[in-house]
């Protein structure tokens, strides 16, 4: 059987801006942002994602009770006219 692990081709991968952070006794939250490059069947596999896992204490011990993830990718980039007509429709609404 065919495994996805066997197919990516991994180059590199890094850790960044972890925090984690007790919520209650028995709950905890860690975010942190990863890079990863590599390929998959000669395709581009590259990129940067945002991770954060939700960990509950059950019987004495830490367990992922909840992630929620999604890629970082780059802003959109905007005509100055575009952002121009967007502050002067604030200005308007706001008096």
């Amino acid at each position: 059987m065919d495994n996805t692990h066997q197919r990516l081709k991994a180059e590199s991968f890094a850790l960044r801006d972890d925090a984690a952070r007790k919520l209650t006794d028995e709950l905890a939250a860690l975010s942190l942002r990863f890079a990863y490059k590599g390929s998959m069947e000669g395709h581009d596999f590259s990129g940067d994602s945002y991770l954060v896992d939700f960990w509950k204490k059950r019987d004495g011990k830490w367990q992922i009770i909840a992630r929620c993830g999604c890629a970082v990718g780059k802003p959109p980039e905007r005509p100055a006219l575009q952002l121009q007509r967007v502050r002067s429709l604030a200005a308007a609404v706001v008096g």
